[in-house]
């Protein structure tokens, strides 16, 4: 038995944004305290949704540290859930520039990690997810799926490199036709069905996590 508290940290995508049932994050905390009230698991859990709309890769720098240290117990196991990303590549019309240079981004994911791994040796990489068609406008912005595959490459690469698990995301989504009809009510964000499918694709990663004592 063990007891974990699960920290989901990322944007709007992880928080939530379009779904009534709360997001992948809040179906996860669903079904783990599901679990533990049924007995189906023996260990305990208590999922934290720290998504922030609009993050980048640099917000999360900013906060990922305060955030993560006033929820920490010792009596607690540590995990945490990282998805970062997408904001990073978009386009910013009032900046002329793409939001953060894809080498910060890189820099910025070792300084999560690093800052990460002096607490717990637990944390899980989350893929980035495509928009709706190859570019979309959303507000002052840019998304497009070229640069969102570029930015989830180097993800993938820092995530090698750190010997840090990733689950893979983009391209699976870009070819699962329900996630891509999830996304037509804004084309950037995922409805219902686009955060179930994201959550059955991370809880078995997750469980498969926790299981490595």
């Amino acid at each position: 038995m063990a007891d974990y508290r699960i920290f989901c940290f990322g944007d709007s995508v992880t928080q939530g944004a379009l779904d009534s049932e709360g997001g992948w994050a809040d179906r996860l905390k669903r079904d783990l305290a599901q679990a533990e009230l049924t007995k189906t698991s023996n260990d305990r859990y208590q999922v934290y949704n720290l998504g922030v709309g609009g993050d980048t890769s640099g917000s999360l720098v900013r906060r990922i540290v305060p955030e993560a240290n006033v929820r920490n117990s010792e009596d607690w196991l540590n995990v945490y859930i990282i998805a970062i990303g997408i904001n990073d590549s978009r386009f910013n019309h009032e900046l002329k520039a793409i939001e953060v240079p894809l080498e910060e981004y890189r820099h910025n994911l070792l300084e999560i990690a690093a800052a990460l791994k002096k607490i717990s040796n637990k944390i899980l990489f989350v893929g980035l997810t495509p928009v709706a068609d190859d570019q979309i406008q959303f507000k002052d912005l840019t998304y497009k799926n070229v640069d969102i595959k570029k930015y989830d490459e180097a993800l993938s690469k820092t995530a090698l490199e750190l010997e840090i698990p990733k689950i893979e995301i983009f391209d699976q989504a870009t070819n699962n036709k329900t996630f891509i009809a999830s996304l037509h009510l804004d084309y950037l964000h995922p409805n219902n069905d686009g955060h179930k499918w994201l959550y059955e694709q991370i809880k078995p990663r997750l469980l498969e996590l926790l299981a490595q004592r």
